[in-house]
């Protein structure tokens, strides 16, 4: 991980209602590497969040930059979205809205093809995706056979074939035991991509976040690294984390 931000935002305002801000006057950075929580009720804001960053929702005021690409507020242009999501990967809460082909080589291979890569290039990236997730020996199975941990890296995987830097995640852990949330924390701490994920879950944040971020009402309560924040105990139960 190195200081120099790959993500940031200032003064973001988003909302599905521009006269009612989910969001309001949010600023922070994600830097290169960095592995941030994004924590808070339900309500907060953090999926929306999340769904601005990719493009899913316009943000109304302030700015977003992703590597040097700058996001106004007010609707994108095509080929600045096409460009920030060359740059940033997204994963659903729920692996299976991701995986709808009929083999896990297919899912995986789905975002190469559709970039218009030879297919031994193609087979070079979803190999290597799986490898990375530990799932190669399923890439002949369909998904709706493999188990939540199976599904949930197979659909990193989806996202990591596209060769992002940054890595959205919506709850990556919801669903699963505590043994694929062991697994899948390790996976996460071990990639080198800059990784924001929601949670709920105070062990899986500690477990994979260098920092945290606690939302509430669409702003920030509550930031630092993950020990200085996990220590502040009354702060979370008012905000009922804890």
């Amino acid at each position: 991980m190195t200081s120099e931000p790959i993500l940031t935002l200032e003064n973001v305002s988003i909302g599905y209602d521009p006269a009612k801000a989910v969001i309001e006057n949010l600023s922070f950075s994600l830097m290169k590497g960095e592995k941030v929580a994004l924590m808070g009720a339900n309500g907060a804001g953090k999926s929306t969040l999340l769904k601005a960053l990719i493009g899913l929702i316009p943000h109304h005021s302030g700015r977003i930059q992703v590597k040097g690409l700058n996001l106004p507020s007010g609707p994108v242009q095509a080929a600045t979205l096409k460009a920030v999501r060359a740059i940033m990967g997204y994963t659903f809460q729920e692996a299976d809205d991701q995986l709808f082909m009929n083999t896990v080589y297919d899912d995986v291979a789905f975002g190469p093809r559709n970039q218009g890569l030879h297919e031994d290039a193609v087979k070079e990236r979803v190999q290597q995706a799986l490898s990375t997730v530990g799932q190669l020996h399923n890439s002949h199975r369909p998904p709706y056979k493999l188990s939540g941990g199976e599904k949930r890296a197979v659909a990193i995987a989806t996202v990591l074939s596209m060769t992002p830097e940054i890595l959205l995640m919506d709850e990556p852990e919801s669903g699963l035991d505590g043994f694929s949330r062991k697994r899948l924390a390790s996976l996460l701490k071990s990639l080198d991509h800059a990784v924001l994920f929601t949670t709920h879950d105070l062990t899986f944040a500690k477990n994979v976040a260098d920092r945290i971020i606690l939302l509430n009402d669409g702003q920030i309560v509550l930031e630092g690294e993950s020990h200085e924040v996990l220590a502040q105990t009354e702060t979370l139960e008012a905000y009922h984390i804890l």
